[in-house]
């Protein structure tokens, strides 16, 4: 992929490194109605510009996953309240999660029928299938404890995966109590708290996760990087940034530690960082790890075009969050020119970049500028989203409310 001379050529520091994060926080546009600014997840469109029906998301990193099993975690998805710019995001993370419990059960199934027949059963997509051979098993009196434990925690896993958390939940507290002493456990019942919305009680259970793992590894173990980004997430949705900051700062120096200052993980933990410094509201501190997080990715990922667009985006989000809106204006443009020559002219990201360009422009009080950004987004969303869809209407909304002016 050949870069543009204008990303080529810029090398004053501060703009390569910023920008790398999802900026969560959005100044309210005045006596304005803005569109949120949203994350940007690639939506694969067809040819002719319409999603039709089937608006697959574009699945990075799923290429070792069999078509079967793709297909049934889009069905899932359908069947599931998730909005459509984040049905990429999770679908990745629904992949990952299946070749995590596919790998594990390659480990032990030859020497245990049910682990055999459920990864066959994966592999071939049924995930219910598969379930119900570790819950069937679950029902009868086990021989070990042990291996009650180890079926309650498949079962639970592949509930996760399904997104019936309820379920993940029941089986993971189940394998936990069996297994006290078993920090993956512990981790994965803390996680699916996490996502149950239930902070204080899986910061618990990451805190003994760790405190079992620090006795076994020792402080410098890439797990017990791992867990402090759990804690750290879970402290985020608590709104304490110090106790963010403070784990995810033990994950860097265990990072930096243990894979050297290129390494993507590295990249990962300093965005990190960026994100909860904006959180508080200090986007000096924010720009200062987002430029370090973007330095690494250039060198590690020059071939991840779409990836800098966001990086772009972002830097645009957190000027315009400082109110220096010439500078969002520009980060803003540049992100549009890749996505536009990425994607083409009609796909719901492109859509997006106008949106954040008239928000900005409207922020000016430029108002010609916002109806002519909003009258693009608009055209694009009514055409690869239809007309009824939450974020055409929020849109079209804005855009008669900036004519009125």
């Amino acid at each position: 992929m050949q870069w543009p001379e204008w990303i080529k050529n810029n090398t004053t520091p501060w703009i390569i490194g910023t920008v790398i994060a999802t900026v969560a926080m959005i100044i309210p546009f005045l006596s304005f109605n803005p569109t949120p600014k949203t994350d940007d997840h690639p939506i694969q469109i067809h040819s002719d510009g319409n999603m039709a029906n089937s608006q697959k998301p574009v699945i990075n990193g799923s290429d070792d996953a069999p078509q079967a099993v793709v297909d049934r975690l889009l069905k899932k998805l359908d069947n599931t309240f998730v909005a459509l710019q984040d049905k990429n995001s999770k679908l990745q993370k629904m992949v990952r999660k299946y070749k995590v419990v596919e790998a594990r059960l390659a480990q032990y199934s030859d020497t245990d029928d049910v682990a055999a027949k459920a990864r066959e059963l994966l592999q071939q997509g049924d995930l219910d299938g598969a379930e119900a051979l570790f819950s069937q098993r679950l029902e009868k009196p086990a021989s070990q404890q042990k291996q009650a434990a180890s079926d309650a925690f498949e079962l639970a896993s592949i509930a996760d995966i399904k997104l019936n958390y309820d379920k993940a939940k029941t089986h993971f507290r189940q394998a936990a109590q069996l297994e006290p002493d078993n920090s993956l456990y512990l981790s994965a019942y803390g996680s699916v708290l996490n996502a149950l919305g239930q902070y204080g009680k899986a910061i618990e259970y990451y805190g003994k996760a760790l405190a079992i793992d620090l006795k076994v590894l020792g402080d410098k173990h890439p797990k017990i990087a791992s867990s402090y980004n759990n804690l750290a997430l879970a402290w985020g949705h608590k709104g304490r940034y110090d106790k963010v900051i403070e784990y995810y700062g033990k994950a860097l120096a265990i990072n930096l530690e243990v894979l050297g200052d290129k390494h993507p993980k590295v990249a990962r933990s300093y965005n990190s960082l960026g994100l909860a410094w904006d959180d508080k509201g200090q986007y000096d501190k924010a720009i200062e790890y987002y430029s370090r997080a973007l330095t690494i990715d250039l060198g590690a990922f020059s071939d991840e075009y779409t990836n800098i667009a966001i990086r772009f985006k972002d830097f645009g989000l957190i000027w315009d969050d400082k109110g220096q809106y010439d500078k969002a204006i520009e980060y803003y443009g540049k992100a549009l020119a890749i996505n536009l020559e990425v994607f083409g002219d009609k796909h719901p990201m492109v859509a997006r970049n106008y949106n954040n360009l008239a928000l900005a422009w409207g922020h000016k009080d430029q108002y010609d500028r916002a109806i002519e950004y909003y009258g693009k987004a608009l055209v694009i969303f009514e055409l690869a989203l239809g007309p009824d869809h939450p974020q055409t209407l929020s849109v079209r909304n804005n855009l008669q409310s900036v004519r009125k002016r």
